[in-house]
């Protein structure tokens, strides 16, 4: 009797303690019951929810929460859910029967932030989030050496150094049994770059003021501007003939001589080396002017015979007066039309007023010679 009673309490330990089923959000977890068959029904609950029915007729009685959209039973015992949620996590109960089986999902997720490999001497972060655990419960990260990285859920690379490259594991243990979750991380050198400061030509960076040919016995301004450098670092210009040209990125040519045609160099330092941008400078003579007037190719030179450099005076020539002048004249030329014009008029008017009188005594002179 004691015999029976010591194995129906072994029974009992394992019922309440389970299984533990770890697993990924996204995934397919699969939780046996325990039992092969049952002579009456099956019942499974989470977290005293009821997700599923099954009894000897094979009719199956689904619950009301999510996770019984996402659920099937294999083997008329066994529950298989898919596309796994981190609300899933916690205790599954199977009921056979009237007993009690107890299981657990763990819903692990870990991730590096940034994703992607890692840059050597940069700063990351690995996370690991296990929902289900138990309060109290320890998770923590380890190095692909198999050392522990602090104790906590979240491990901070600062910075990322060779040996991090490798499998990193995060470990938490459930009902005193460890358990853990990989993740596989990549360090790579950072893309190499150049420590020498770069002028842009696009950019105008280097230039001369005016641009294109100069003219001989002008001024211009050459200009040099490189970005990056450290303070106290040193711009100067370079002549052709390889000689300085003061000691700034400014050169200031007055006047333009014809030594200053050919390939100038802007010269500057960094880290303990020379670099140099070039420009070339083109020097053309300028125009030729005359001192002689020039005649339009229209007009005709009509010379004296005993002056032969008289040419004949331009229209500009003629019309070189004062403006005030023209409006003056012009002013002057207007009165003396509007007189003219009213002249005319009144001496019209003087005649039709004649010729008016004429008609109206006309009649009268014409009755008194017919009464004589």
């Amino acid at each position: 009797m004691k015999t029976i009673m010591w194995f129906w309490f072994v029974l009992g330990a394992l019922s309440a303690t389970g299984t533990v089923i770890v697993t990924k959000s996204g995934r397919m977890a699969r939780i046996r019951c325990g039992v092969s068959s049952f002579s009456y029904k099956l019942m499974w609950r989470h977290r005293g929810n009821f997700i599923v029915e099954n009894n000897l007729r094979g009719l199956l009685r689904r619950g009301t929460v999510d996770i019984t959209k996402r659920l099937i039973l294999k083997k008329e015992t066994d529950l298989e859910i898919f596309g796994v949620k981190e609300e899933d996590a916690g205790q599954f109960t199977c009921v056979v029967d009237g007993t009690s089986h107890e299981h657990t999902l763990l819903v692990v997720s870990v991730w590096a932030s940034p994703s992607g490999d890692l840059l050597l001497g940069s700063e990351a972060t690995l996370q690991c989030q296990v929902k289900g655990l138990d309060q109290g419960s320890t998770v923590q990260w380890k190095r692909p050496d198999g050392s522990a990285y602090g104790e906590s859920h979240t491990a901070q690379l600062r910075p990322v150094d060779r040996s991090y490259a490798g499998t990193w594991k995060c470990m938490f243990s459930f009902g005193g049994k460890e358990y853990n979750e990989s993740l596989h991380i990549s360090v790579k050198e950072p893309a190499p770059t150049t420590s020498e400061p770069v002028t842009s030509k696009g950019s105008k960076d280097i230039w001369a003021s005016p641009s294109g040919d100069l003219l001989l016995g002008s001024e211009a301004t050459l200009q040099c501007q490189v970005k990056g450098l450290d303070q106290g670092s040193t711009v100067q210009w370079k002549r052709p003939d390889g000689s300085a040209y003061g000691e700034s990125h400014t050169a200031q040519l007055r006047p333009v001589d014809r030594s200053y045609a050919g390939t100038w160099k802007c010269m500057f330092s960094f880290g303990g080396k020379e670099y140099n941008e070039s420009l070339h400078i083109s020097v053309k003579e300028p125009a030729p002017t005359t001192s002689e007037p020039v005649t339009s190719k229209g007009s005709k030179d009509i010379c004296n015979p005993t002056c032969p450099n008289c040419t004949t005076p331009s229209a500009a020539q003629l019309l070189g007066l004062n403006w005030l002048l023209w409006v003056t004249v012009g002013v002057v030329v207007l009165l003396v039309c509007v007189i003219v014009l009213c002249k005319r008029i009144r001496r019209r008017k003087s005649v039709m007023d004649q010729a008016v009188n004429w008609i109206r005594a006309a009649p009268n002179d014409y009755f008194f010679q017919l009464v004589d």
